[in-house]
């Protein structure tokens, strides 16, 4: 017995050696990964973008990104096209003040108004695409965030109230509704956040630039005056639910294309905050 302990000692030692070399060659290749745009078309195009802190997999947040008007047939608009938000994303996580967040979006090509993510958009479809994409890569998803731009909330079927009616199907991990200068019109597009939102412990944000806002704000019962940040002029929130609305100051730059822009630069931060609690709606 006693004769086989050196080479018992020397085989455990090699073992080692090689875990730690596999660990650390590991290691390396994930330290090199940059962020990455992957195809994910549905309805017609559209990705997922993955920033390199989640190369190696993990948990991590998922923003869905709904573009208006696509009457120019780009094939990416608000992740990886000509409105791409991901650069700002990227600037905040580098600043240590947002924690790393996917992007995703499904775009549609040739939609107008009343077209846009209505019969050829599911939400849970698409995002059963981006899971089985984003499993691929090890990453799982602890929250889905939906965001819309102007004609994204302007159809009582489409994009984002669409996602309202499917809140049961998609489940508990919705934890954002936030509109990005919609159409403001009709009283559904109070009356069904209002409504479907209520004591389900979802954020609703609202950041409105050039559409006039109708009776939103005091539809959702946005009552209570919190502070805005710098460049806007009006901010209000609700009571007890973690709802607010913001009124960009227009100016040069700050118009109705803006909008999705200053959204993810001014409150994404309010939700998805580096370090601490989400401070939400709070002053």
């Amino acid at each position: 017995m006693l004769a086989f302990a050196p080479m018992l000692r020397l085989l455990l030692a090699v073992l080692l050696c090689t875990a730690t070399t596999s660990v650390a060659a590991a290691s390396e290749t994930c330290a090199v990964k940059e962020d990455v745009l992957v195809q994910v078309p549905y309805p017609d195009s559209g990705g997922v973008w993955i920033p390199r802190e989640a190369a190696c997999g993990g948990d991590f947040p998922l923003l869905i990104l709904l573009h208006g008007e696509n009457a120019d047939r780009e094939r990416h608009i608000l992740v990886g096209g000509w409105m791409k938000l991901e650069p700002t994303v990227r600037a905040l996580i580098d600043a240590g003040k947002m924690k790393p967040v996917l992007l995703a979006e499904p775009v549609q090509l040739g939609a107008k108004q009343d077209t846009l993510y209505t019969s050829r958009w599911d939400p849970v479809e698409h995002l059963a695409r981006l899971e089985k994409e984003l499993a691929a890569h090890q990453i799982r998803v602890t929250a889905i965030g939906y965001l819309g731009h102007s004609a994204a909330g302007c159809q009582a079927k489409g994009g984002l109230y669409k996602v309202l009616s499917m809140l049961d199907e998609l489940g508990p991990r919705v934890n954002l509704w936030a509109a990005a200068d919609i159409c403001y019109l009709g009283n559904y597009h109070w009356l069904e956040p209002a409504n479907k939102l209520a004591r389900r412990n979802i954020t609703m944000l609202n950041l409105h630039v050039a559409h006039p806002t109708g009776g939103f704000e005091n539809g959702m019962d946005l009552t209570r005056k919190i502070t805005c940040p710098p460049g806007y002029k009006k901010c209000m929130a609700h009571r007890r639910e973690n709802w607010c609305s913001f009124r960009a100051k227009r100016g040069t730059g700050i118009d109705h294309k803006a909008a999705p822009g200053l959204l993810v630069r001014d409150l994404l931060l309010r939700v998805y905050p580096a370090e601490g609690a989400p401070r939400l709606c709070k002053k």
